[in-house]
């Protein structure tokens, strides 16, 4: 039972205290999470699942410090890119660790999306191109969706629409992953014409009416 082991307990054993973490995230326990996390890496640097939970409490902390979009946004800016960019650094370490090791091909998907999106969410905050696109290409091709849930499906189609219409305005490619996205999830009729009215805002009627 964890709440009978003391923290500085749990912070001594890399089983433990991904347990820990993972119990007070669900209860929306960031602070005490991410102090947990900070422990725990000092004892364990080359953890997989500590250097992924210490991204993922960047970027939502990186949330929680403020966004902003306009009306024709898909994905919103994050105010602090540096935590953005601490996050990224810490997949990119948690999935060289998974590489490495004989870690499951699902653990490895789960990291390559984690780092996949926080490079297009970094990338779409600079308002300019990935200085290495290749290799953010490489982390795409090493995903295999097969492995990934219908949400992170949902909100990886969403992120590459995102990226082909509002960063490369790249209008066909941005309709064939929507159409991807329609059939796959049949979104409500709001959320259809929400797509459509995109196009249209970024430049793009011919397309929007074909939504």
């Amino acid at each position: 039972n964890l709440i009978k082991i003391s923290k500085s307990k749990i912070s001594e054993n890399e089983t433990f205290c991904a347990a820990a973490i993972l119990l007070y995230l669900k209860e929306n326990g960031i602070d005490v999470a991410a102090t947990f996390i900070d422990q725990g890496l000092k004892k364990f640097p080359d953890s997989v699942f500590l250097n992924r939970f210490k991204g993922v409490v960047l970027m939502m902390e990186a949330e929680q410090s403020g966004t902003r979009s306009r009306e024709f946004d898909i994905v919103p800016f994050f105010q602090k890119l540096n935590l953005v960019e601490e996050a990224v650094e810490y997949f990119k370490k948690a999935l060289d660790l998974a590489n490495t090791g004989s870690w499951p091909r699902l653990v490895k998907s789960q990291l390559g999306l984690a780092l996949y999106n926080t490079l297009i969410v970094l990338r779409r905050g600079k308002m300019q191109n990935i200085d290495d696109l290749k290799f953010l290409q490489k982390i795409e091709s090493e995903i295999d969706m097969s492995d990934l849930s219908s949400d992170e499906r949902k909100n990886k189609l969403i992120i590459d629409a995102s990226l082909k219409l509002e960063q490369e305005r790249n209008y066909h490619e941005a309709f064939v992953l929507f159409e991807n996205f329609l059939s796959e999830f049949s979104p409500k009729y709001e959320d259809i014409k929400g797509i459509a009215k995109k196009f249209f805002q970024h430049g793009s009627p011919e397309f929007a009416v074909k939504i």
